[in-house]
């Protein structure tokens, strides 16, 4: 078996770069990710004055309020549901 010595390996060529549609793919999907975060972000309501109330009567007429309409008193007489 004949040894080979570092004299007889040729030296590592110069690495090459990669090539412009990888570059290109790459660029895209941080583009795409970017843009998802910033719609995801976006889309969450900064803030939920309703639903961080405790006192559960309070928070349903936070959200009648927000919805504009108004709360029906049950029907009475005689063809009431029971």
């Amino acid at each position: 078996m004949p040894v080979i010595t570092l004299d007889d390996l040729e030296p590592n060529p110069a690495p090459r770069s990669r090539p412009l549609s990888a570059m290109l793919l790459c660029a895209s999907l941080a583009v795409v990710a970017a843009s998802g975060l910033v719609a995801i972000a976006t889309a969450v309501p900064p803030d939920q004055p309703c639903a961080a109330m405790q006192s559960e009567h309070e928070r349903l007429a936070c959200f009648d309020r927000q919805t504009g309409e108004k709360h029906q008193p049950p029907v009475k007489g005689a063809f009431a549901p029971s």
